[in-house]
């Protein structure tokens, strides 16, 4: 599921922008839900090393009590990966989007900020293509949910089990079909029975894997190298 929150003082303008989201993304046949917040400091007090709660980020440059590259500064100290759009009158901050490597900057435009808000949607679905999250489809589409909401996968005899935060989806299949689709996407193989999501690895200690979620997994002696060394690598980005 993509989570999206988009944050805006001015009531009508957030009224515009979640019903211009919610009919853009149903277009798209994704599974998303919208927050909408009137204050970024809410926003932010949501935000800790271990909750990373929205993947799409619509804030409004400049609000009452904090503005909105103030939030995505807040914002970045946790997420590196959550894709940020400013969407404000003041042009300055096309600019402040550069300091946080946000995706898009929508001017308010009242003649095309239809337009304009279409297009980085579009853009949005461009980086979830591009990006190490994709689409994942089980179950003949009964279960459908992005790559990076992925903790890990586990195999156990001939059933899969797709281990999200919250919940735990099941598939019949190969997890050698799914190592193969995840390749080049920040997953890895840590053990003949799993495949673990970089991203979510809190630290490895031995022959077990802590996840940002306090749950641990094994890593098997022939895969110890390779896992540390994606591990390191992905730390050395962030």
């Amino acid at each position: 599921m993509l989570k999206i929150v988009i944050c805006d003082d001015q009531p009508e303008m957030l009224s515009f922008l979640v019903n211009q989201t919610r009919e853009f993304f149903s277009s798209q046949k994704l599974e998303f839900e919208i927050s909408e917040f009137d204050d970024g400091a809410e926003v932010a007090a949501l935000y800790s090393p271990e909750n990373k709660p929205f993947d799409l980020i619509l804030l409004d440059g400049k609000m009452k009590k904090i503005h909105g590259d103030e939030l995505a500064r807040i914002i970045r100290r946790f997420d590196s990966e959550a894709i940020i759009i400013f969407i404000s009158s003041w042009i300055e901050f096309s600019i402040k989007g550069y300091e946080v490597k946000a995706l898009r900057f929508v001017p308010k435009t009242a003649r095309k900020l239809k337009k304009n808000l279409r297009a980085a949607f579009e853009s949005v679905m461009s980086e979830l293509t591009r990006s190490k999250s994709i689409p994942v489809s089980l179950n003949n589409g009964k279960d459908y949910f992005l790559s990076h909401e992925i903790y890990f996968i586990e195999v156990m005899g001939r059933s899969l089990f797709f281990n999200l935060k919250d919940e735990i989806k099941t598939h019949s299949g190969k997890i050698k079909d799914f190592e193969e689709q995840l390749s080049g996407r920040g997953f890895v193989r840590c053990h003949r029975a799993y495949i673990v999501n970089i991203a979510k690895i809190r630290k490895i200690t031995g022959d077990i894997i802590t996840l940002d979620n306090g749950v641990t997994i094994p890593l098997s002696r022939s895969k110890r190298r390779e896992v540390t060394d994606e591990f390191t690598r992905y730390c050395g980005n962030i």
